[in-house]
């Protein structure tokens, strides 16, 4: 069970973070365009990479999978999403994106995986670094430590929000496609030196995440 919830964690979050950010820069596009239709396609495409992200982080770290009808809805249309990027694709209105079948299948494959991955018995176990169990400063350092975790990552995701705009102001929407495809190492691995000082900081503020 460990292997496979390690697995899924790692195939999810690399499904999952480049195609939502190249939803986000499609969504920003599709604002600055002023097109109705295409602003309220990206709003319910924004909707359900939230659903998406909440199912995938619910069968990390819950017992159970609650599944609401709006939840539900989010799932329904990730495909739906995926199915209408690639035609808009075909049609040559998106530009040229490398990698246009990762970032329409992204989605609905990490949610295809989360249903093969059987649900974990999990059993809640007083540890020694819990708030509970620890003193005043040391919880205060654990808070200290959480809240510049977040801050760094929200600092960095800013950043790469920033440097994506420019290479869709500057270029198109295919640049930003170049940017966040896995197969782009480079940029993958300045991406994770930058966010392993916030990831270090939350592991040992919560050492359970």
């Amino acid at each position: 069970m460990k292997v496979q919830k390690f697995l899924y964690r790692a195939i999810g979050t690399l499904l999952l973070v480049p195609s939502s950010l190249f939803c986000l820069m499609l969504s920003l596009g599709a604002t600055a365009l002023n097109s109705a239709a295409a602003i309220i396609i990206q709003i319910l495409a924004l909707y359900s990479y939230l659903c998406v992200w909440r199912f995938f982080l619910n069968k990390l770290n819950t017992k159970k999978l609650v599944a609401s009808k709006f939840l539900k809805v989010g799932w329904w249309f990730s495909p739906i999403y995926g199915a209408l990027l690639l035609g808009l694709n075909y049609q040559g209105l998106l530009g040229e994106i490398s990698g246009i079948y990762y970032f329409s299948l992204a989605p609905s494959l990490c949610l295809a995986l989360g249903l093969l991955l059987p649900l974990e018995n999990h059993i809640t176990t007083t540890s020694k670094f819990s708030f509970h169990s620890t003193s005043a400063f040391e919880r205060m350092s654990k808070q200290i430590l959480l809240l510049l975790g977040y801050v760094w990552s929200c600092f960095i995701l800013l950043l790469l929000i920033i440097a994506m705009l420019g290479a869709y102001a500057t270029h198109n929407i295919g640049a930003v496609s170049e940017f966040l495809l896995p197969t782009n190492v480079t940029n993958w691995i300045m991406i994770f030196v930058l966010f392993s000082p916030s990831y270090l900081m939350i592991k040992l503020g919560r050492p359970s995440w």
